[in-house]
């Protein structure tokens, strides 16, 4: 059981959801029409023909009430919001109507849902312009470029071109856009004056400078003139700015100076500096005192401050970055002519002999690393150097490499060598295939010396063979060459490259292709 309504009727229905006309003297609920105040009317009346109208259909028989009932509530939602100028609840609402029909099996009258939407964003356009208009008054620059952008896509939405906006009768258009840009920047310009006056008394140099430029900008885009005067006050405002901040420069100083942090006190000193030139004001008597006793109390505090980004850095067993840091804070007392005292010291000490303590699996980290390069490159330089500078900083840690890493060294090493001698017999081996014999034996022989020097495997018998593909495929090799050497006439090197043909068949074991041989010579011109 359940009650729906259909515009001006409502049906009270029997419990299937799908209205049946009265079957006299039955005995089972029926299904009633009513009007909207609960009276009893005809299901072919007036009203209920104005609900058919609005349905789409001839006859109640047969409708599925829930959804038709759903169907016309979502289209007076999407009226009553398009009439609001909400067009994302409108479009949701039109959605909704739409899936609504298509289960009640009604016919969705698409022309009268353009029709609403169409209603939505010509008002919401319409809501636009009296933003646009306040917006303007207030000198919002950037919201009113906001507004402007969701008018263009409005219209986009309506399909009317833009620059036909106007002749159609839209109250959105280039016109009207020039005139509130005007405004709204006429109106913004006394603004960014104001703040440009306060960040100025504030010494806030950026945001000073930042503000004049808007001053600037606002006043020409707003059909504004700045008179002489004026710009001088500009002018004023940022020395204004300049002299407020030196304070403010010398206050971080300070606060770094107590820190020991050398590079930002000077940096803020230095900024003040600055800033007093372009302020047209040296620096007070009491200004250059501070500076003096800030240089003393952070080079006095600087040797906690770099040790302890020492201790940091031992840490990550990075000494070369630890030694600076102690040659730093030793540098920092000395420029006040003291030293160090004894704990200052030891923590540096300390601080190294962590960093090379840690700073030896780093290095064998890089080493195995590294082996990924020799198999590129067959360059065992880098693997060499990271184990005899773990070595170094394990002795200048005053201990040696443990015995798992020890082992880690040989297993190293061992992947290192063996990735060495297979680039050489790669190397080798594409020298082989194009039949030049030294290319072929010179990387062999040093894969060979690796290979002792490594303890690691070398294939011998491959060797040979490749050495036997280099001559064979050498022989023929030879033959061309000299043959070119024969057809342009240099005797010299065609013999030359003949021996050699000769040299390699004979390391083979093989006979000569005699008649080729008298056949090269034969290019040569006659004597």
């Amino acid at each position: 059981m359940g009650d729906f309504v259909l515009g001006p009727i409502k049906v009270v229905d029997n419990g299937d959801e799908v209205y049946q006309s009265p079957i006299q003297g039955s005995k089972k609920p029926q299904d009633e029409v009513v009007d909207l105040q609960g009276q009893a009317v005809k299901p072919t009346g007036p009203e209920a023909r104005q609900a058919l109208k609005e349905l789409g259909i001839k006859t109640l028989v047969g409708l599925r009430l829930s959804p038709a009932s759903r169907y016309l509530e979502m289209l007076a939602q999407a009226k009553s919001y398009a009439a609001q100028g909400d067009t994302f609840q409108t479009q949701d609402r039109l959605q909704k109507a739409r899936m609504a029909a298509a289960e009640a099996k009604l016919t969705f009258k698409e022309d009268k849902a353009s029709d609403i939407l169409k209603t939505s964003l010509e008002k919401e356009l319409s809501d636009l312009v009296t933003r646009a208009k306040k917006l303007a008054d207030a000198g919002e620059v950037l919201a009113l470029q906001d507004v402007f952008s969701a008018g263009r896509e409005i219209l986009s939405r309506l399909q009317v071109p833009f620059d036909q906006a106007k002749a159609k009768g839209y109250a959105f258009h280039q016109d009207l856009i020039s005139q509130l840009e005007t405004k709204a920047y006429a109106n913004a310009m006394p603004l960014m004056w104001e703040r440009a006056e306060i960040a100025s008394q504030q010494g806030q140099v950026q945001k000073t400078q930042d503000n004049i430029l808007k001053v600037r900008e606002y006043a020409q885009r707003g059909q504004l003139t700045i008179s002489a005067d004026q710009e001088k006050q500009l002018v004023e405002f940022e020395r204004q700015a300049y002299e407020f901040s030196i304070d403010k420069d010398l206050a971080e100083a300070a606060a770094y100076a107590l820190q020991g942090d050398v590079a930002q006190t000077r940096g803020w000193i230095s900024k003040a500096r600055d800033a007093a030139v372009l302020a047209k004001k040296p620096l007070k008597c009491k200004q250059e005192a501070r500076i003096a006793a800030m240089e003393r109390t952070v080079l006095h505090n600087a040797p906690d401050f770099l040790l302890t980004q020492a201790e940091a850095k031992a840490d990550l067993g990075d000494v070369d970055a630890v030694r600076d840091l102690v040659q730093k804070a030793k540098d920092a007392r000395g420029d006040i002519k003291e030293v160090l005292d004894k704990a200052e010291l030891a923590r540096a000490e300390a601080a190294e002999q962590r960093a090379l303590r840690l700073s030896v699996d780093l290095l064998l980290g890089k080493a195995t690393s590294a082996v990924a390069e020799v198999k590129k490159n067959g360059n065992l330089s880098k693997i060499r150097a990271f184990i005899a500078q773990a070595r170094e900083n394990a002795a200048l840690a005053k201990t040696s490499l443990s015995s798992a890493q020890e082992t880690s060294v040989a297993s190293i090493l061992k992947q290192a060598y063996q990735a060495a001698v297979d680039w050489r017999f790669a190397q080798a081996t594409y020298s082989a295939g194009l039949g030049k014999v030294d290319d072929t034996i010179v990387p062999l022989n040093a894969a060979r010396d690796l290979a002792k020097q490594g303890q690691v495997s070398f294939d011998e018998a491959a060797a040979t063979k490749l050495i036997e593909s280099a001559l064979t495929q050498g022989i023929e090799l030879e033959f061309k060459v000299a043959e070119g050497f024969a057809a342009s006439g240099d005797a010299v090197n065609t013999y030359l490259h003949l021996d050699l043909v000769r040299d390699h068949a004979r390391r083979l074991g093989q006979k000569v292709d005699e008649k080729r041989v008298t056949k090269i010579v034969k290019l040569l011109p006659a004597k």
